[in-house]
């Protein structure tokens, strides 16, 4: 057996990890493959397990925390120093390091999603950078990216949001 018809044999007999185990996609950074994790509807906050790549209950979601749109991550990215050391310089804030987790993202689509544990594609169209004070020690700042992106499935809607700049937001530092 050929190693290509191993590996071949191989995938289609485990999951692979979602983080480590799929691509950020080929034609990455212009189209992405995101992973999702919750949807609007979900009740609880579901975190991939970094260990074993399953979706595990990470809280109870209250009414002013839920997400308004498909959210999740980039496979194969990491948020550590350098996106800390991005985001003080954009800021001016002292003392921000990066999440230690994959890049989120969140994606707009015309259509709702039942679940999450499944891959989209989709088309970057800006990002936030968001500050959790509480992250660490008093002191520290948790730094996390966040993309912004739009579902490329048969999605009407989603061609007239070609940049971030079509959705309202206002320019921040």
């Amino acid at each position: 057996m050929a190693a290509d018809e191993f590996t071949q044999l191989i995938s289609m007999m485990f999951k692979s990890h979602p983080w480590h185990g799929v691509t950020p996609g080929p034609n990455a950074p212009d189209k992405l493959s995101a992973y999702i994790e919750i949807v609007p509807s979900d009740a609880v906050k579901l975190e991939l397990d970094k260990a074993t790549g399953h979706l595990s209950v990470d809280r109870p979601q209250t009414l002013s925390s839920l997400c308004p749109m498909l959210y999740g991550f980039v496979p194969q990215t990491y948020c550590g120093d350098k996106i800390g050391q991005f985001c003080a310089t954009k800021t001016g804030a002292k003392k921000i390091i990066g999440d230690g987790d994959p890049l989120d993202i969140c994606v707009l689509t015309e259509k709702e999603f039942s679940h999450g544990d499944l891959f989209v594609t989709v088309r970057p169209i800006g990002g936030l950078r968001m500050v959790d004070h509480g992250h660490g020690h008093a002191l520290d700042a948790g730094e996390q990216a966040e993309v912004v992106g739009r579902h490329l499935g048969r999605d009407r809607r989603g061609a007239r949001h070609a940049d971030i700049g079509h959705l309202g937001f206002g320019q921040h530092r």
